[in-house]
């Protein structure tokens, strides 16, 4: 039995080297046995990489190019040159039928504006443009956003409401109604204009200037009796906007100053002073260029009440003539900038509010409507209304 059992022993060592022989190999440095070199994650040899003054060589050269294994890169042979490519015609596909989509350089109007037959106001084709500010707008004074909205056909009025029109105004309604619609004297407490106010609505001096310190129900109540009514916050951007797709005044370019130094509105200059522009108050209405469809001081002079209550965001507004009403919201919308604004605020895409109840010295409006008129010219880019 001993002898059987030491047989397995010796035999279980001479199977696995037991006995310190396994260890003294694998440390030898005579060992014929050699270790397999590492090639890298991806089998490249490391001898290949860049040594000093030598050039970068990396495992995702093209193998065909570098004469390794892997499939070569196919060729394909062009059947024209480069050169003549550019001196050829171009290439002509017949089509019939109409067009696949509308040409995009077409501007969002179909239609002309028109002169009205009094030549006040001007008719206003049906159009789609974005609404919203395109202004840059570091400090984020503006989150309505932008919104693609259609209108239909109204009319607008060329010139804010004056002092004169507002007092025919009174003129014609029963004197118990008189003092809840006159303007606000007290506005003028406040104010750091030298004119008092009772000279600037009544006297002759200052008719033609824009009626100011009217509420929003004030103005809305002249728009009524006038046959009238205020503008939506949409067509007034519409009707400033004039057809500048991207504008950013009512007017091209990005200055509020013509070439010549003439300026474009009324505003407040800053560092050159309120009267650099020609008034230091209010001026009167047509004073200044009108846009491209004919109205006068839809930048600067004064700021314009709109139909609108104020939401934050264009967002609540319907995409087909929007108008945002609600009966809990205080604040209306306000447009257009005026004789105390910077230029930022001049912008046709700039919206600011105001309590309906309040009545400013730099708050005035404008009419409009939906009745069609007869038109007499159909150019309305001269303030005469001639061709």
């Amino acid at each position: 039995m001993r002898l059987i059992v030491c047989g397995f022993v010796v035999a279980c060592l001479a199977l696995t080297g037991c006995g310190g022989s396994g260890a003294a190999t694998e440390n030898d440095e005579d060992s014929s046995e050699e270790k397999s070199e590492y090639t890298g994650p991806r089998g490249w040899d490391r001898s290949t990489t860049r040594t000093p003054g030598e050039s970068v060589q990396t495992p995702f050269e093209d193998p065909a190019a570098s004469g390794a294994g892997g499939p070569a890169q196919q060729k394909y042979e062009r059947p024209y040159a480069r050169e003549d490519l550019k001196n050829s015609d171009p290439l002509v596909v017949p089509r019939s039928g109409p067009p696949p989509f509308e040409d995009p350089g077409v501007p969002p109007v179909s239609g002309t504006p028109m002169l009205s037959g009094d030549e006040q106001s001007v008719r206003l084709p049906a159009g789609t443009f974005i609404m919203g500010l395109t202004d840059a707008d570091p400090f984020n004074i503006q989150i309505a956003g932008r919104k693609r909205v259609s209108l239909s056909q109204f009319h607008i009025d060329r010139f804010e409401v004056t002092n004169e029109d507002y007092r025919a105004y009174l003129d014609s309604i029963p004197p118990s109604r008189r003092t809840a619609a006159r303007p606000d004297s007290t506005a003028w407490q406040q104010a750091d204009v030298r004119v008092a106010w009772s000279q600037y609505f009544y006297s002759d001096q200052f008719a033609q200037h824009p009626v100011v310190a009217v509420t929003w129900k004030q103005a809305r109540d002249y728009c009524s009796w006038a046959g009238q009514r205020l503008p939506t916050e949409a067509e007034w951007e519409y009707a400033a906007r004039a057809g500048i797709v991207g504008g950013i005044y009512p007017w091209d370019g990005f200055s509020i100053q013509k070439q010549d130094g003439k300026f474009l509105a009324n505003y407040d200059p800053g560092r050159r002073g309120k009267d650099s522009d020609g008034y230091a108050f209010t001026a009167p209405v047509g004073s200044y260029p009108p846009n491209d469809w004919g109205l006068h001081d839809v930048a600067g002079n004064v700021a314009e009440w709109v139909e609108d209550a104020y939401t934050p965001r264009y967002n609540d507004l319907s995409d087909f003539n929007p108008l945002h009403r609600d009966e809990d919201e205080s604040r209306h919308v306000i447009r257009g900038g005026s004789w105390k604004s910077n230029a930022f605020r001049l912008g046709v895409g700039f919206r600011d509010f105001q309590e309906q109840s309040a009545a400013t010295l730099r708050i005035g409006f404008r009419c409009a409507n939906d009745r069609a008129r007869e038109t007499k010219k159909a150019s309305p880019t001269s303030p005469t209304g001639g061709e």
